[in-house]
């Protein structure tokens, strides 16, 4: 029963998200690429401040690594702090920053798969009986939603970086 339950409380085994490796690959270089853009960038007020924090959301070890992670209840709560304070921060370029309305879209859509990776945590950290194959899809989707956030945030960032550069 803990091998096919892993996070039930009846558990001993516990369990390992093993990512696939193309996954891994792309989430990497994207990340890279924004490393790139936020070293490169002479902003130096507010919002590269709020972006720069976002970013650390980008950096746990468990969205970078190929290696088999133990996902317990600590690095859910640690993801749930780092989604929820990233998904503030977006909140609050979107209220107090000036941006067209095509970098806007960016960084409303990095909103929404914040929030949705949200919704995937709450949902790892509420059902206790899932089966080990549920995990494994919940899990990929997560990792899947953190992808598409880095990916949409980049993008947003690369697009401030161009108007900034324009003026």
């Amino acid at each position: 029963m803990t091998w096919l339950y892993p996070q039930s409380s009846f558990s001993v085994v516990g369990y390992s998200y093993t990512p696939d490796r193309g996954e891994v690959t792309g989430f990497k270089e994207n990340f890279e690429e924004l490393q790139e853009l936020v070293e490169s960038s002479s902003y130096d007020d507010n919002a590269a401040f709020r972006l720069r924090s976002i970013n650390k959301m980008f950096e746990m070890d468990w969205l970078t690594s190929s290696e088999p992670v133990k996902m317990d209840e600590q690095l859910l709560n640690k993801m749930g702090n780092f989604v929820s304070s990233s998904r503030e921060e977006v909140t609050q370029l979107l209220v107090r920053e000036e941006y067209n309305q095509h970098t806007r879209e960016w960084l409303a859509l990095t909103l929404h798969n914040m929030v949705s990776a949200e919704r995937w945590i709450a949902e790892l950290r509420s059902d206790r009986w899932k089966s080990r194959r549920e995990l494994d899809h919940t899990y990929r989707r997560l990792h899947q939603s953190f992808a598409r956030s880095l990916d949409t945030f980049r993008t947003f960032y690369e697009r401030r970086s161009n108007l900034e550069s324009e003026q």
